[in-house]
């Protein structure tokens, strides 16, 4: 007899489970029987193995190329604890301080950040690890899962501001310094770097010395190329590179360094089966062929550092300008469809899109446009979706909502605003602008735990600063002289 039971989706494969049992004949002998505990032992522990659902990674920025923060995995969200906390010494040093306390010609206030891609240390999660980049001291690090305890640590010479992505036991990242570089997942260690523009001169920037082109994109791979643009101000020229994903050389077809004016890349790109999606800060996003690097139109509406793609390849991007909205547009002719007015951020799951608003979080029916339910948020800052819940990162705390009816399952608390999730191998991952990462888990009942969960605070490394020499010529008034060779190799503070 055969029985086959249905198939799960988790994400990368259908899976069905067949169990194959043959009864004895006449012609067979028979053998003894088991007791019947025995029998009734082994079919509860053949049960977790025929119904588990294996785990989902969350290998790129909000889960995958179309940021949509949707995952398959579902946990208890009732019963999460938190196990472990990392701490860095230093909070998220941001690109950019965020947005002007108002428009004094307008008379608005209350104005949104529209480059506000880099407040905290976003991470992926793969197998038995997290990895993050840091924008306060330049380094990537890999933490174990489990216990939050450092794997390895890599340093860039400038800081990381978009999470890694991570594909086949590669990570691919970009920084400030203009290189975008790929490491052993496993390591840490350089497996190759590519800078797309020879550094002219270095620049003073947010405390740290910068080329004209960092790599504010991070790198986004599909197939087996890597893209990842190297840009900062409009009056001087971007770079848009597509380079083989294991070599690193803009080699063979779909490969190419595209020099592009007037654009301002920074935000994690975009990708789809034929478009590369590029956010652009201050102005609303660009639409490129994936093939070559092509330029297809830019979208209606303000600009933004929230862009993702539905399924069926729209694009929502915001929040805009003045008061702040999301738009929605059109892939393949760029018109705009929809403005959701007040939003900031959404995840779009089946029939239903789901937002943060000025108010709280809602569910909108995509197709009658009418709204499900409305859940009053103070202050919140990012939304996923995993199973049928709907997580929300707010201002000292992290909750759980149900999906089909908004309410409320679970509360825990962060340090900082949590403007990170991550939902992976049974884990939810918050991470916050004071540079935390807390690790939630379910717990059951009777294991929870007494003790408080493990904070590891990463010690500062200082160089011991030299004294400032002193001139005692009447030619230098209150600026600074720097001597090229003098600060070559150097740190300056």
């Amino acid at each position: 007899m055969t029985v086959s039971f249905p198939k799960f989706h988790n994400g990368a494969q259908d899976k069905t489970m067949t169990l194959h049992h043959t009864f004895p004949s006449e012609s067979m002998p028979m053998k003894p029987c088991l007791h019947p505990f025995w029998c009734l032992l082994i079919c509860l522990t053949m049960i977790p193995c025929v119904f588990r659902i294996d785990a989902e990674d969350w290998p790129s920025y909000r889960h995958d190329t179309y940021r949509s923060g949707v995952t398959s995995e579902d946990l208890r969200a009732e019963r999460l604890q938190k196990v472990w906390t990392w701490q860095s010494p230093h909070p998220a040093e941001p690109a950019w301080p965020g947005p002007a306390k108002w428009d004094a010609y307008a008379g608005i206030k209350g104005l949104k950040s529209m480059r506000n891609y880099d407040p905290a240390f976003h991470l992926v999660a793969v197998d038995d690890r997290v990895y993050f980049g840091s924008s306060a001291d330049d380094a990537m690090r890999a933490l174990d899962a489990k216990t939050g305890e450092q794997r390895w640590i890599f340093h860039a010479d400038a800081p990381i501001r978009i999470a890694p992505t991570i594909v086949d036991g590669r990570l691919y990242m970009g920084s400030d310094d203009g290189v975008a570089r790929c490491l052993d997942a496993e390591t840490g260690e350089v497996i190759w770097s590519y800078r797309p523009k020879e550094v002219e001169r270095w620049i003073l920037n947010n405390g740290h010395w910068i080329p004209f082109w960092p790599i504010r994109t991070g790198v986004t791979v599909m197939g087996d190329t890597a893209y990842f643009a190297a840009s900062l101000l409009p009056w001087k020229e971007s770079y848009l590179c597509a380079v083989d994903s294991l070599t690193g050389l803009p080699e063979g077809p779909g490969r190419f360094v595209k020099r592009i004016e007037d654009a301002t890349f920074e935000g994690a790109l975009l990708a789809s089966s034929d478009h590369l999606v590029a956010p652009q800060g201050r102005v609303s996003p660009l639409i490129y062929r994936r093939s070559d690097g092509e330029l297809l139109g830019g979208l209606k509406g303000g600009g933004g550092c929230f862009v993702m793609l539905t399924p069926d390849e729209e694009i929502l991007h915001g929040p805009g300008n003045k008061t702040g909205w999301v738009t929605g547009s059109q892939m393949n002719n760029q018109t705009t469809y929809a403005t959701f007015k007040d939003a900031s951020a959404m995840v779009v799951h089946g029939k239903t899109t789901f937002m943060i608003t000025e108010t709280g979080v809602s569910a909108l029916d995509r197709q009658e446009r009418q709204e499900q339910w409305s859940q009053a948020y103070d202050k919140a800052f990012t939304l996923i979706k995993g199973g049928g819940e709907i997580y929300v990162g707010g201002e000292d705390r992290c909750v759980a909502l149900d999906a089909t009816t908004g309410d409320l399952l679970w509360e825990g608390q962060v340090q900082g605003r949590a403007h990170g999730l991550v939902l992976a191998h049974g884990a939810l991952y918050a991470t916050t602008d004071e540079g935390a990462i807390h690790c939630f888990r379910p717990v059951a009942q009777e294991d929870h735990a007494s003790e408080s969960p493990s904070v590891e605070v990463l010690e500062e490394e200082r160089e011991p600063i030299q004294p400032i020499e002193v001139f005692e010529s009447d030619q230098l008034v209150s600026r600074w002289v720097f001597h090229r060779e003098v600060m070559e190799g150097k740190q300056v503070r």
